[in-house]
């Protein structure tokens, strides 16, 4: 079976070192540009910006399945939060309770 040499090893930790720096450096990115959307926007909470772009590319009739499988939150997360994004008037009301599944507008 082939083994790595030292040099190879180093070189690939190396590599690794430096794609977590940068993977580090891009999650921080993506929370200060987070961090200005919400300035932007007083009132809503951080956590609720990625909800709220979810379902403006979804648009209007998403499911609490589709913000879901989008976000990868489980259920009762995005339930609680599109309650209060629809408490805040952030979101419509969900659909008369005659429908099979509520979706959000």
């Amino acid at each position: 079976m082939w083994q790595p040499s030292a040099a190879e090893e180093a070189a690939v930790q190396a590599s690794v070192t430096k794609l977590g720096l940068r993977l580090h450096a891009l999650i921080r990115g993506v929370r200060l540009i987070k961090q200005r959307r919400v300035n932007g926007r007083p009132g809503v909470p951080a956590g609720m910006v990625g909800m709220l772009l979810a379902m403006d590319e979804l648009r209007a009739g998403c499911h609490a399945r589709d913000l879901t499988d989008r976000t990868g939150l489980d259920q009762s997360t995005v339930s609680r939060a599109v309650a209060w994004l629809v408490a805040h008037w952030w979101s419509g009301a969900p659909t008369p309770p005659t429908a099979a599944r509520p979706s959000w507008r």
